[in-house]
């Protein structure tokens, strides 16, 4: 417990650590957050599920270079939910790794945000039954991709893209998971300025297969869906003499609505009783950096 006390007011401390140093160019500092409301979730554990998943992602990078293209990396990532029965999701990560990004120098903005990572990462469940046990560390190697125009007033068209694959040693699930897993979100549609908000309404598409885990219907499946996010204070991008970092993250929050629709287990069908349609709603956040902006 009272590691994860120490784990969580470093977090809080990163917004003072990145107004205090955002203009190094060899250190960058972001924060990434979602508040999710969720009807159902897709679970056979409870039903209706009716709760809130919330998580923070604090990362700080060194880079080697000012074009910032290679670098460690330290991570902390708390995680809580509203509901008991899900004790696993009460947790706080901590992980350190390497970061690539080799198209950097690159000038198409669809290229630049491709990176390659390894990273060791280690749990503290803060929540766990005396009689339940957990894997608590994992080391991953993958690469990840983010691209979005939201804050581009002029192009209509709008998405988001995040895609993530690569191999993960226990997924903190499983001593010998030893599997590759991956992963993506897309969202499309066209948006509206209305003075300084943006408003998104978008289809999505969202799936997880895990090949060698068929049995593990939770982590193989394909969903289609509609949703409307709403970014409140997007003029904030364009403004100059704010701090980066905060302006980064007044322009990047949203309030969003979604229902989802499961089309495909891609392993095992899942249990009878797990409602295959959810409503979800929250808030979400995050500064540039994550981006390449």
């Amino acid at each position: 417990m009272k590691t994860c006390v120490v784990l969580l007011l470093l977090t809080v401390s990163f917004p003072v650590m990145a107004l205090a140093l955002e203009e190094s160019t060899h250190l960058q500092f972001d924060l990434q957050g979602r508040s999710l409301y969720s009807e159902n979730n897709f679970t056979d554990v409870k039903n209706p599920y009716q709760g809130v998943d919330s998580f923070l992602v604090a990362k700080a990078g060194l880079w080697f270079e000012t074009s910032r293209i290679v670098g460690p990396y330290l991570e902390l990532i708390p995680v809580h939910t509203t509901e008991d029965e899900f004790w696993w999701q009460r947790n706080v990560q901590a992980g350190v790794g390497l970061q690539v990004y080799p198209f950097a120098l690159q000038d198409n903005r669809f290229l630049k945000a491709v990176r390659l990572f390894g990273l060791a990462a280690y749990r503290e469940y803060y929540d766990q039954p005396d009689d339940q046990e957990a894997e608590d560390s994992d080391l991953q190697v993958g690469a990840d991709y983010y691209f979005d125009n939201i804050l581009v007033a002029d192009e209509i068209l709008t998405a988001s893209i995040y895609l993530s694959a690569g191999y993960r040693k226990t997924n903190f699930a499983l001593e010998d998971y030893e599997d590759f897993l991956w992963s993506g979100n897309l969202n499309v549609g066209p948006k509206f300025c209305f003075g300084g908000t943006t408003v998104f309404p978008c289809a999505v598409l969202d799936w997880t297969q895990s090949p060698g885990y068929k049995e593990r219907w939770w982590e193989n499946f394909a969903r289609v869906g509609g949703a409307l996010r709403i970014y409140p204070f997007a003029g904030h991008a364009d403004r100059d003499g704010e701090p980066v970092f905060l302006r980064d993250l007044a322009a990047r929050f949203q309030i969003f609505g979604e229902v989802l629709s499961n089309v495909s287990w891609l392993g095992d069908e899942a249990p009878d009783v797990v409602e295959e349609t959810d409503i979800r709603a929250g808030i979400a956040f995050a500064t540039g950096g994550l981006f390449r902006d």
